[in-house]
């Protein structure tokens, strides 16, 4: 390809990459930078939440204030550092430790786990006595909500540790939390030790609006593409899909980062709507292979089956119709019961995997009016034409490829054998 189109490089389009400014979030910069700077008076910084849905800049927010802040600070003579730790890679408090150990030169070796956890606690605070006396300790947590799914109680535990460790350090050293979550009712799973210690200040970050993410996107792509390669109504493109997804910056930075990957593979000179377009087309498949990958074992088997129903349809020539949702859910028992899996499905549960496939726009649900007296009855069906790609994808996250598999191809091979 002749020299044309990038300028930088792609990896400045990933989540890892931190700007030189901040954009659209220059308010709630302030207000972590404000919370911070009472360092100057000699005080540690309260703890800190930061809400807000997937692509409303989260991360990002929290890395440039203290890269900013850390720095502003050092020329006033204040020495803070900062720690950064994703739970989704370390979803355990043993994990979170480690790396917060590991980060401040600790190597300790414990046998169990939880012997682990309180003995690293131990050794981080001794470590902060001896080689960083003075030092303000910013610990950042982000998607901490997955620590609170995997074991609720030895997350409060760790938290109530971290914490705790100010009082240990006895002034020596300074610890303060920065929570970062998705889920904005987290502090309702804490215990009541825990919510008064890391009392109530939060910010709440909102989606981007599409104009918001037409200036970010924009900025980021001409640092990265060469003028003239790109205009205006691409980076629109991209913008308002992601507005339309919830404002996900995320998501619109995915797309576009995407979209000149595949005009370097054509050879293109310039990024243009058609590129963006295969991009979308992609991230829509990636994006529902991620969804079915995260989502409980049964609640995968309920949209194979909703799919399955529609793929059926599609071959049998038939035009694809709802069904009622209790179907579904006699045949999720019996996939289960030919599996050797314990049909365990409550319907309670099954109610609410319907409602999070709904939230997902993955299916549709309406009540159907034509019940009279046999009583109410809800209708179910799939959302879109990905019915193949969602059962495959399903198949594979599910363990039982095999039985599955076997089955879809059986009823393909033979519409008689439909299970509906």
């Amino acid at each position: 390809m002749k020299a044309g189109l990038l300028r930088g490089t792609l990896d400045m389009f990933g989540e890892d990459f931190i700007p030189s400014k901040i954009e659209h979030r220059e308010e709630e910069a302030g207000t972590v930078a404000s919370t911070l700077s009472i360092t100057l008076q000699g005080g540690r910084p309260s703890h800190m939440f930061i809400y807000g849905p997937s692509g409303t800049g989260k991360t990002v927010l929290v890395k440039w204030s203290l890269n900013t802040i850390t720095e502003i600070l050092r020329e006033k003579g204040v020495k803070m550092e900062w720690i950064y730790v994703n739970c989704l890679r370390s979803y355990t408090p043993f994990k979170v430790m480690q790396e917060i150990t590991k980060e401040i030169g600790v190597e300790a070796k414990f046998r169990t786990k939880t012997e682990g956890t309180s003995g690293m606690t131990t050794e981080f605070i001794r470590a902060l006595k001896s080689t960083k006396p003075g030092t303000y300790l910013i610990v950042v947590l982000d998607e901490v909500q997955r620590l609170f799914e995997e074991d609720p109680k030895e997350a409060d535990v760790l938290l109530y540790n971290l914490h705790e460790a100010n009082v240990g350090l006895d002034g020596k050293a300074h610890v303060t939390v920065i929570s970062v979550s998705k889920d904005n009712r987290l502090k309702e799973k804490f215990s009541e030790s825990v919510r008064s210690r890391y009392g109530h200040y939060g910010l709440v970050l909102n989606p981007y609006s599409a104009q918001q993410l037409f200036h970010i996107l924009n900025d980021r792509a001409n640092q990265v593409l060469h003028p003239g390669s790109f205009k205006d109504e691409v980076i629109a493109k991209c913008a308002k899909a992601a507005a339309d997804l919830n404002g996900d910056a995320r998501s619109a930075m995915a797309t576009l980062r995407q979209a000149v990957e595949i005009a370097i593979r054509e050879g293109a000179e310039s990024l243009s709507i058609d590129h963006v377009s295969k991009a979308q087309d992609q991230n829509e498949l990636d994006n529902l292979r991620h969804q079915i990958q995260h989502a409980p074992f049964w609640q995968k088997l309920v949209l194979w089956t909703i799919a399955y129903h529609h793929y059926f349809n599609e071959r049998s020539g038939s035009t694809s119709a709802p069904v009622y949702t209790k179907n579904i859910y006699e045949t999720v028992e019996k996939l289960a019961r030919t599996m050797n899996r314990n049909p365990s499905l409550s319907d309670r549960s099954y109610r609410e995997y319907l409602t999070q496939l709904e939230a997902a726009s993955l299916i549709r649900l309406w009540p159907d009016n034509q019940g009279g007296r046999k009583g109410r009855k809800t209708l179910v069906e799939l959302a879109g034409d990905k019915a193949l790609t969602i059962m495959l994808a399903a198949e594979k996250e599910t363990g039982f490829i095999g039985e599955l598999g076997e089955t879809r191809e059986k009823l393909a091979l033979n519409p008689s054998q439909r299970l509906l």
